[in-house]
Parts: structure tokens; C-alpha cells; sequence
């Protein structure tokens, strides 16, 4: 005799590893998000002196590189305010 399988018991194992993934997921987004920010940071940190003597002018320019996200860019863009800020 053959056991029946509940068809949606696969389904809901789907599911769940579907969620499982996609919070894994966001939180490798956040995690690099973070890293990022603290990296941007400690990289005005380094030229604050500098733009306090007007040796080092910030400012977002064409020269941004290809592989920089909209949101690597914002978040370039709120620190730079953040740090020249009167």
C-alpha cells in the first residue's frame, strides 16, 4: 500500500527555504551596507583635517567608477553632507 504525500507539504518546505534564502540574503545586503558606510566613514574621518585646512575639497563629480551602486552613491552623498555640514 502506498502512503500518500500531502501536496502541499512541499510546497510549504519550498517556502520556507524561499524565506530562509531571502533573509539570508538581506542580511548580507545589510552586512555589506554597513561595511560599506563604515568604510566611507573612516575615510572622511581620514580627510577631515584636510578639508578643515581647505586642502582637500570633497564633492561628488563625473568621476564616479561604473561599479558604484545607486546606493553605495547615496550613501557617499549622506556622509558627505553628514562631514560638511556647517
Amino acid at each position: 500500500m502506498k502512503t500518500r504525500r500531502n501536496p502541499h507539504s512541499q510546497s510549504l518546505r519550498l517556502s520556507a527555504n524561499r524565506r530562509v534564502r531571502s533573509q539570508a540574503a538581506f542580511s548580507s545586503t545589510a552586512a555589506l551596507a554597513l561595511l560599506l558606510t563604515l568604510s566611507l566613514r573612516a575615510e572622511f574621518e581620514r580627510l577631515v583635517p584636510l578639508m578643515r585646512t581647505g586642502g582637500f575639497i570633497p564633492s561628488a563629480d563625473h568621476r564616479t567608477p561604473r561599479g558604484v551602486s545607486l546606493e553605495q552613491y547615496r550613501c557617499y552623498l549622506r556622509l558627505l553632507e553628514e562631514y560638511t555640514a556647517l
